[in-house]
């Protein structure tokens, strides 16, 4: 799982633009990964718990984001779009945390949901149908 974010002119404003996370499922249809961030400046930020720490998983149609430790600046970091490699089958529908979300499939097995709009700071689920 791969989170890139579009550049800003200093490294600050790049850091407040929203984040696409990119998946690409194995073979299985599984994939797991984490994400640290803290203000990229700062020393000691894991000691003073100035950070943020989430995992994401996939299993069974199912993208899990669980925040297992959370500082203010997560909240200023919002997930835009999701963009999940290797769906098999186009999905009849998809649901973030159980309400229904416009989304596009293509050929190549791609699956992206647009204007997610969580931040950091929150779990969230996106299961496809």
């Amino acid at each position: 799982i791969f989170e890139p974010q579009k550049p800003g002119t200093t490294s600050e404003a790049t850091r407040r633009n929203p984040l696409r996370l990119i998946v690409a499922l194995s073979s299985s249809a599984s994939a797991w990964g984490d994400l640290f961030w803290d203000d990229g400046e700062s020393l000691n930020t894991f000691e003073q718990g100035s950070y943020s720490y989430l995992v994401f998983n996939v299993t069974q149609n199912l993208f899990t984001s669980t925040v297992l430790h959370a500082s203010t600046e997560a909240t200023k970091v919002t997930i835009d779009t999701l963009s999940i490699f290797g769906v098999q089958k186009p999905p009849s529908k998809v649901l973030l945390n159980g309400q229904e979300k416009p989304f596009s499939y293509l050929d190549n097995q791609v699956l992206t949901v647009s204007d997610i709009g969580m931040s950091l700071s929150q779990g969230f689920s996106l299961q496809w149908l």
